[in-house]
């Protein structure tokens, strides 16, 4: 319960970061015009006093649960003020590096709530460090969707920079990480395969289709296939997927 409650006051937060920001307010009015700011349900004001008021909060929940999850609250909370704060959102590499951070300090966060008791053992370092190297070569994928807002505030984001380049990247990173997920993960020859196709077919689908429609369709599909991606690590203590 502790867990839930902070997970949701921080995925407000962090929501609450960028939509405080002038730039990030003019890149929801063409990209998500229902949030709202850019729907006009908060002033900008209040906006702000809401993130950093949910900030503290998420902090004394996180003393709460111990060093660990501090550690990584205080480091999440560094990362979100680089990225929006600073201005590293502006930048398609240095964006990609913080979202890196942002779901490796989750995780490690989340790990904590859940086992206050344990160190970090093989296998959990083992999942972050892949969780994190998934991140920082597929989450540009998400970003497809957003990219006429995007340009609006000035971000120089890879779908911008490197559109063509891009889908081409996309469709061999999705697959690549698909075969070298089930491998490393030990799944069977058919929960393998049916997680290969998949992520092939998902990176088919960005090279293929590049109209703003599938934008959003293929948004879903890559997020659906990211979970699936973090879920791969329970194969190793349960063998649910060795079939």
């Amino acid at each position: 319960m502790p867990f839930s409650v902070e997970h949701n006051v921080r995925d407000l937060a962090s929501s609450s970061t960028s939509q405080c920001l002038k730039s990030g307010a003019n890149e929801d009015i063409i990209n998500k015009p229902w949030r709202p700011l850019p729907s006009g349900r908060i002033t900008p004001a209040k906006a702000r006093v809401l993130r950093w008021n949910l900030t503290v909060l998420c902090l004394l929940f996180s003393i709460y649960a111990g060093p660990l999850v501090l550690l990584s609250s205080l480091s999440l909370t560094l990362v979100e003020f680089v990225h929006d704060d600073i201005g590293l959102r502006l930048s398609a590499v240095l964006e990609n590096v913080c979202n890196v951070g942002g779901y490796i300090t989750f995780e490690l966060g989340a790990y904590g709530w859940m086992n206050s008791r344990e160190n970090l053992n093989r296998t959990t370092i083992l999942v972050i460090i892949c969780s994190g190297s998934l991140i920082l070569t597929t989450i540009s994928a998400q970003d497809f969707a957003d990219v006429e807002g995007d340009a609006l505030s000035g971000r120089r984001i890879l779908p911008i920079v490197a559109p063509v380049g891009l889908h081409y990247y996309i469709l061999m990173a999705l697959s690549a990480w698909s075969v070298i997920l089930a491998f490393f993960w030990r799944l069977g020859s058919i929960s393998g395969s049916v997680f290969i196709a998949r992520g092939s077919f998902i990176g088919t689908q960005f090279f293929q289709f590049r109209d703003v429609q599938s934008d959003q369709h293929r948004y879903m599909l890559y997020n659906v296939w990211l979970v699936i991606a973090h879920i791969l690590p329970f194969n190793l203590r349960t063998r649910a997927l060795q079939w």
